[in-house]
């Protein structure tokens, strides 16, 4: 190319839609090309938190190994909170997030799985496209808040760790 803007045949594409150099607005270059996604095990982790108990208190209370500590250097998306309860009480699942690791639990997500006899026994959310819900070091835990000590409560949460 040579200093007064003009280009010789090897620096130019032709064939735009009207016969010139590509470049005018209605111009289009067709590019194939084929990708293939590979995920990788160190990429990220499906998370997958659950627990069946007996309701023995009517006090909110942890449900026993449903606690999830987001690994230093990651992030977690919350894809589904779920729960089934097999006796018609009221009965509240609780989501709670601690910050960092100290300080007191917030609750994120509150599900009534029970209010009145005819009630359905199980609830979810689910948030096809995840919802960004902790860092490195935060603490995500289920509480249960009973209305009878009586029945069987099963609880989760599932989420991707990347």
């Amino acid at each position: 190319m040579s200093g007064g803007g003009s280009t010789d045949n090897a620096e130019r594409i032709e064939g735009g839609s009207d016969g010139s150099i590509i470049g005018n607005v209605g111009d289009r270059l067709k590019v194939t090309s084929d990708a293939v996604i590979v995920v990788s095990a160190n990429t990220f982790a499906t998370i997958f938190k659950r627990n069946e108990i007996t309701v023995a208190t009517k006090t909110e209370s942890d449900l026993s190994g449903v606690t999830y500590t987001v690994p230093s250097g990651k992030n977690f998306v919350l894809t589904t909170v779920n729960a089934n309860y097999d006796t018609q009480s009221p009965l509240y699942i609780r989501l709670k997030k601690q910050t960092g690791g100290a300080g007191s639990f917030v609750t994120e997500i509150r599900l009534t799985v029970k209010q009145h006899g005819q009630d359905a026994s199980s609830t979810s959310m689910t948030f096809p496209y995840g919802i960004y819900l902790a860092t490195a070091g935060d603490v995500l835990k289920i509480t249960y808040e009973s209305a009878l000590a009586k029945g069987t409560l099963w609880a989760a949460f599932t989420g991707v760790e990347y």
